[in-house]
């Protein structure tokens, strides 16, 4: 219903704020970073689980936006964009009939007015918020059309129409990035890169986390909180180390390169020796580097983005079974027992901690793979574990034929001894680091992972 309502863009891609209403029509128009990377990667575990056409395109029109107009040069993504533009809050988004017919034609017009429900009415102030009312394939049933040929159609038409609206004074753009923002945005493009397969958001995700290890970090593992106009300031709180541990997790499932770990853990040891707080097994917002405080706060519960200290939890769960680390593990274990009574009384609150309660107690599956990352073969299996919803795993993956195999290998345990199987690449699902036989073939694979 959100997808399908005037608080996502449907021209343009992306979501408002929130809504007004309770038909997800009218929305508050101002677009926030945070919310269009944890609706696209919902979107996009939605599509991984159901494999409705929708919530692919959805994640795909979302990724889209966040490429075309919030994305920095340096490959930082940019906070928000404000509602109003010339004094009026969503002038930039609504139309008229007639603006409407100008550029598509009255046939074409009709059609797009009709499944967009724009009225001389309007159901916006006099204007009108594109919506879908019918859904999609219920309106081309209804009007005899081949569903595919229909969507084709709109495409065109809203491709016509994007250039009109992009002459228009856009709203105000809050151009600073936040680290822990962006951090979430990076995962959301690395998801959409392995369920969608498009190079762009591969190569989006990889920029960016290199923006992050680099402008954004110091040699000494320490992170910067924001950017803006080419300079990074003020030392990063506790969610922006959480965020980005996370993210650097995430790139390193995508790429399979171990200086991804390697960051990650760096900044592991820079969480727990500045924000830790060993009296509460939590940790705080600020760290020993913030002077002039009058107390350190402590949050864990879970509001519009995660809480630093649920972030925190799930990153040190994945990140101890990557390197198995069992001090990463117990601190992230912690964190949940800390929070168990809080969770128990009040889950709504603690929706992403409840995520790493649900890590923590799943047993996760590791996936290990060995091959050559280009040989069909060996993207046979990653795509099995990437295109299903799988989302209490950690993935590795090894060239055994690297020069650097055996240093990876002890770096990454899940990675000892994994070879290639009757000289095809092979895919080995373990659990605690115990091992099936390993399998050559995807079919293999998804009756391994009970898919």
């Amino acid at each position: 219903k959100m997808a399908s309502g005037g608080i996502y863009d449907q021209l343009g891609g992306g979501f408002a704020r929130y809504s007004v209403d309770r038909e997800w029509l009218v929305p508050h128009f101002e677009k926030m970073l945070y919310d269009n990377a944890q609706l696209t990667h919902i979107y996009l575990e939605a599509y991984q689980l159901l494999s409705t056409p929708m919530y692919k395109k959805v994640a795909r029109e979302s990724l889209d936006y966040v490429l075309r107009d919030m994305t920095d040069k340096a490959g930082g993504f940019y906070a928000a964009e404000d509602a109003d533009s010339e004094g009026e809050e969503g002038k930039f988004y609504v139309w008229t009939p007639d603006e409407i017919t100008e550029v598509l034609g009255k046939t074409d017009a009709e059609l797009f007015n009709d499944y967009f429900d724009v009225s001389k009415s309007g159901n916006f102030e006099g204007h009108n918020i594109l919506n879908r009312p019918v859904p999609h394939n219920d309106y081309a049933k209804k009007h005899k059309l081949d569903p595919a040929e229909l969507q084709a159609k709109l495409d065109v038409m809203r491709k016509t129409l994007m250039p009109i609206r992009s002459k228009r004074i856009r709203p105000g753009l809050d151009d600073k990035v936040l680290t822990s923002w962006n951090s979430m945005m990076i995962s959301s493009f690395v998801l959409g890169y392995q369920v969608i397969g498009d190079q762009r958001y591969h190569d989006a995700a990889l920029k960016s986390a290199t923006f992050t290890a680099t402008t954004m970090m110091n040699e000494k593992g320490e992170l910067l909180h924001t950017y803006r106009n080419g300079k990074a300031t003020l030392p990063a709180y506790q969610d922006d180390y959480s965020a980005a541990i996370l993210s650097f997790a995430d790139v390193y499932e995508m790429t399979f390169d171990p200086v991804w770990l390697e960051r990650a853990d760096t900044l592991a040891k820079t969480l727990i020796e500045k924000f830790w707080d060993e009296e509460t097994g939590t940790f705080f917002f600020t760290s020993s580097e913030h002077k002039h405080l009058l107390a350190r706060a402590r949050s864990s519960s879970d509001s519009q983005i995660p809480s630093g200290n649920s972030s925190a939890a799930l990153a040190l769960l994945r990140l101890a079974k990557f390197l198995d680390n069992p001090a990463y593990y117990k601190k992230g274990e912690r964190i949940l027992v800390a929070n168990k009574v809080a969770m128990e009384r009040g889950g709504q609150w603690f929706g992403h901690m409840l995520v790493a309660a649900d890590y923590y107690l799943d047993a996760p599956k590791e996936v290990a793979i060995a091959g050559p990352i280009d040989d069909p073969g060996t993207r046979g299996l990653l795509e099995v574990v990437n295109q299903h919803f799988l989302p209490n795993r950690v993935l590795a993956a090894i060239d055994p034929s690297a020069a650097n195999a055996e240093a990876i290998r002890k770096q990454l345990p899940l990675l000892a001894g994994k070879t290639l199987l009757d000289n095809k690449p092979a895919a080995y699902v373990c659990e605690n680091f115990a091992c099936k036989k390993p399998v050559n073939t995807a079919a293999e694979l998804k009756s391994q992972l009970g898919l």
